[in-house]
């Protein structure tokens, strides 16, 4: 893996493209600020949104679901970094001085 990079699962079902497009639109740009690629997967046995940031130094990790949720952009990016910025801050304390 080059870079960090988020993976956007999401069904093909008709009802979510409205929400695939506000969690895309956070997603954009939370990868703009962290300068991380973006790469979207549509998948048969999914109902939900699910979006893996996977980090060079630390594997892939789920850092949202939009599984019952109507949350705003705002919203969705906030939470999406709030994952972002521990793991950062786990891997910081993880690593030897």
């Amino acid at each position: 893996m080059k870079s960090n990079r988020f993976t956007v699962y999401f069904s093909k079902r008709p009802e979510i493209r409205g929400r695939l497009r506000l969690v895309a639109q956070a997603v954009i740009e939370v990868a703009k600020r962290l300068h991380a690629e973006i790469e979207f997967k549509m998948v048969e046995r999914t109902l939900s949104i699910v979006v893996y940031y996977s980090m060079k130094e630390l594997g892939t990790f789920q850092v949202y679901c939009d599984w019952g949720k109507n949350w705003s952009i705002d919203e969705v990016y906030f939470s999406i970094m709030s994952i972002i910025n521990a793991l950062s801050v786990d891997n910081r304390m993880l690593t030897p001085a």
